[in-house]
């Protein structure tokens, strides 16, 4: 047993004892005298951890706690500025055609077209030459092209693909079993013809309407499991017909396309697509309209061959006078107008939508 420091009549001072005089006590208060030192020490160290130490939890660990909800934002994204632009497009779907498309005379005002050879034809709203053959038939397939399509992407030249299904294009057409053949030779009949277009107060477009045509664009599966796969169609729109959309005034009727696509007679189709680039109620003779669209008929003939579809006619608001008038009245929601904005600051490309 170690020995106090009372029994050996040692000074308890520790601090005032010098480094000589330590050495000379004996080594059992020295031992006592280390331990001491070394025990408060401990005891310092315990009392007082190092600003770095860290200290262990203790218990189970807990999870941290998660949100049931991301936090709202003080200041939440104001809704786009163009929401109804977007949705009149989603109605109206792309844009069927142009005014030129229709008042001027590219495609003739018949269902079996024949080949023209340099046809050229002027009228108030500028001059078309057609070479090849173009009817109502092919302007059907061009109307349900720009519209029906499964994806639209421009190029660099401004040319328009489109990608179509050509089953779904045929059944828009109304035909009661698929051609693909026939399909496809309307469109070699839009590629082969060359159509020039000079028109008053925009400029013109010299070239075909089609460019490339690709069968096989890409194999999709089969319906009802009969066939194992069929193709989609792309169809390449020449980047001088595309040309117009750019120029001249947009023309979107969809809704108007599903009624001109059940008329019979090619004069109607013609007279129709005619007015509705009119974007006010207007009257005019048969004569003249017949003038306008060049028909080389005489107006009672082509009126009774009109007779089957008057019903149609009158859904899009055109109805016939006794006094040999055809009246339109523009109806709603069947057809909307876009101009091009090089063309917004122009007084003639305005006056040209009455």
């Amino acid at each position: 047993m170690i020995p106090t420091l009372e029994k050996e009549g040692h000074d308890l001072n520790i601090k005032n004892t010098t480094p000589d005089s330590f050495k000379q006590q004996p080594i059992q208060y020295r031992f006592q005298q280390a331990l001491i030192e070394h025990i408060e020490k401990e005891k310092s160290q315990v009392a007082t951890p190092p600003p770095d130490a860290t200290t262990t939890p203790s218990g189970p660990p807990v999870a941290p706690t998660v949100r049931a909800h991301p936090p709202t934002p003080k200041n939440p994204p104001a809704p786009a500025k163009n929401d109804k632009k977007k949705l009149v497009r989603k109605v109206f779907g792309p844009p069927t055609s142009t005014v030129h498309h229709s008042r001027l005379p590219i495609f003739a005002a018949t269902r079996r077209p024949t080949e023209r050879i340099q046809w050229i034809f002027e009228n108030a709203w500028g001059t078309a030459e057609v070479t090849g053959i173009l009817g109502q038939n092919h302007r059907d397939l061009h109307d349900l092209i720009m519209t029906e399509g499964l994806d639209y992407e421009q190029g660099k030249k401004r040319e328009l693909y489109v990608t179509i299904d050509p089953y779904n294009i045929q059944k828009n057409l109304g035909w009661k079993r698929p051609d693909l053949d026939y399909l496809y030779e309307l469109l070699e009949d839009m590629r082969r013809s060359d159509v020039r277009i000079k028109y008053k107060g925009g400029g013109d477009s010299l070239g075909g309407i089609v460019s490339n045509i690709d069968r096989e664009y890409k194999a999709i599966p089969g319906p009802g499991g009969c066939v194992l796969e069929r193709h989609l169609w792309q169809i390449t729109m020449n980047q001088t017909w595309m040309k117009l959309y750019d120029t001249s005034i947009k023309v979107r009727c969809k809704p108007a396309l599903n009624i001109i696509l059940q008329m019979r007679s090619g004069y109607s189709q013609a007279l129709a697509r005619f007015f509705l680039t009119q974007s006010n109620t207007m009257s005019m003779d048969l004569p003249d309209c017949l003038q306008a669209l060049g028909i080389e008929m005489e107006a009672k003939y082509v009126r009774r061959d009109m007779k089957p579809d008057a019903e149609l006619l009158a859904r899009l608001g055109i109805t016939f006078w006794p006094a040999g008038t055809v009246n339109y009245s523009k109806q709603d929601g069947l057809v909307s107008f876009e101009i091009p904005q090089i063309m917004k600051s122009s007084t003639v490309a305005k006056k040209s939508v009455r």
